[in-house]
């Protein structure tokens, strides 16, 4: 068995809850406390800019990059140290490697409100 990959990096947690529904029946969002977790790392995203001859990088969106069972969903949110907060908008899994290896999962993430 390969040893995981180290988990160095501290990031706040904030884990997306139901709140309900307002007057009119719609759903509403509420976050827990945050609270510490270790993810590998984090990395902006480079897109190609309009003229097709440059890279930039977009900083509203973050690759966080985490352990194989890392315990996340949709809706939750990263406190990101000199970044701010984003939300987990969907996953890059990466959990099913040559020879069954789960290096572990990249998610993509939102900058957002809290």
């Amino acid at each position: 068995m390969v040893a995981p990959f180290p988990s160095k990096f501290e990031i706040q947690w904030r884990t997306w809850e139901s709140g309900g529904t307002d007057p009119l029946n719609n759903p509403i969002d509420t976050w827990g406390d945050p609270f510490p977790v270790n993810v590998i790392g984090w990395t902006s995203r480079r897109v190609l800019s309009r003229d097709g001859e440059h890279e930039v990088e977009d900083t509203d969106h973050l690759d966080l990059m985490v352990s194989f069972n890392f315990t996340w969903q949709p809706k939750d949110h990263a406190i990101i140290p000199g970044r701010g907060e984003y939300m987990v908008e969907g996953i890059k899994d990466a959990g099913h490697g040559f020879h069954g290896w789960q290096p572990g999962t990249t998610l993509s993430l939102l900058l957002g409100e809290g």
